[in-house]
């Protein structure tokens, strides 16, 4: 068994604390102070990140991506909300997700896929090929 990370130890100390006294406004404050507050964007003056013919996409370019999964989406690829929460945890982390346009790769570049989004039952669902 691991031992518990400071971390994890302060989120009891904060169970305890609650258990003990409540919701109170300082607790409520104090768990504010711990959380990404992300600022409201103006849509007409925000720009995403291109630089040379590469998108580096943000946490608002996730977020309108996600958005539009739900408007643009069918129905039959399921929720795009874990997959948003997933890449902004990449994006906190430090990481970064570049679009790119296939055009620019070379021949014998390779790429590989990072993730799937959607229902998996789509991916199982193939013609056998002999059609």
């Amino acid at each position: 068994m691991k031992a518990a990370t400071e971390e994890q130890l302060a989120d009891e100390d904060d169970v305890h604390a609650y258990e003990k006294n409540g919701n109170s406004s300082q607790q409520r404050r104090n768990v504010t102070e711990n959380h990404v507050t992300i600022e409201p964007v103006k849509t007409e003056m925000y720009r995403p990140k291109v630089e040379d013919r590469v998108w580096y996409v943000s946490e608002t370019d996730l977020d309108w991506m996600s958005t539009g999964c739900y408007i643009l989406g069918t129905g039959g690829g399921g929720s795009p909300y874990s997959h948003m929460l997933r890449m902004r945890s990449i994006l906190r982390d430090g990481g970064i997700i570049r679009v790119i346009n296939p055009h620019d790769l070379k021949d014998d570049d390779q790429v590989g896929c990072g993730g799937g989004a959607g229902s998996p039952t789509v991916g199982i669902e193939k013609l056998p090929g002999d059609e």
